[in-house]
């Protein structure tokens, strides 16, 4: 028919909820109960989900443990359906600093040591064009970092990566993993004809030293490398 009407028992929580609202889809024009108090009524229709206030009486009408739910969609033209539900607003927490440098393209790994290591592009603000290397942080608790300072850079480490091109050289989207009994480090160069490469801890140290596998130039021409480590042992 041109009308559809629903209804389902749920289970509350025995507390108070934290601003709840409806979350809908619709076509069209539902109206929605809650233990048989309107908690909304809506026209038209809509195209993806949206959030919707909650009447007070319907919020009033709620109560821990079983609850019931009933809509009611009609349609004129077109599709027809209705999915409506309950969601909680998530309680903001403070947001504070980690460490007063600026990262993007972050990466974090979780060592054998119980260390967290976290890298990722550097060199703010000119990143796009120029930085001096990769910088590695370590953490007990992934809240307070410790920099482990340029663990490779351009002036001392770099081989094929050292020529500036265009006025760019920088390394991007360096990605720190614990593979193997080492830390390695994928990465790719910005400038044209750049692309990507892959250093090795020599000490089993996230701080390095670093040797590169491949020394004479790119592993491929692209960028934004990564590793991904199988469960037969096969490393990508």
């Amino acid at each position: 028919t041109t009308d559809i009407w629903l209804r389902r028992e749920f289970s509350l929580p025995d507390r108070s909820l934290n601003d709840p609202h409806l979350v809908v889809h619709y076509d069209e024009a539902p109206e929605i109960y809650f233990n048989g108090v309107l908690a909304a009524k809506l026209t038209g229709w809509s195209t993806s989900y949206g959030e919707v206030p909650i009447s007070p009486a319907a919020l009033a009408a709620l109560r821990p443990g079983k609850n019931f739910m009933a809509v009611h969609a009609s349609q004129t033209y077109g599709g027809q359906y209705i999915d409506a539900g309950i969601v909680e607003q998530a309680k903001a927490s403070p947001v504070r600093m980690l460490f007063n440098y600026p990262v993007r393209d972050t990466c974090i790994c979780l060592a054998p040591d119980g260390n967290y290591y976290l890298s990722g592009t550097t060199g703010f603000p000119d990143w796009w064009k120029t930085n001096e290397g990769i910088r590695i942080w370590q953490s007990r608790d992934l809240t307070n970092w410790m920099p482990l300072g340029l663990v490779w850079s351009f002036a001392k480490d770099a081989t094929w990566q050292r020529p500036v091109k265009d006025g760019c050289r920088a390394i991007w989207a360096p990605e720190i993993h614990y593979l193997k009994g080492t830390f390695w480090i994928s990465y790719c160069v910005n400038w044209p004809g750049g692309g990507t490469g892959l250093l090795r801890s020599q000490t089993g140290k996230a701080e390095g030293p670093y040797v590169d596998v491949k020394p004479d130039g790119p592993l491929t021409s692209e960028i934004d490398a990564s590793l991904f480590q199988d469960d037969d042992g096969q490393v990508y």
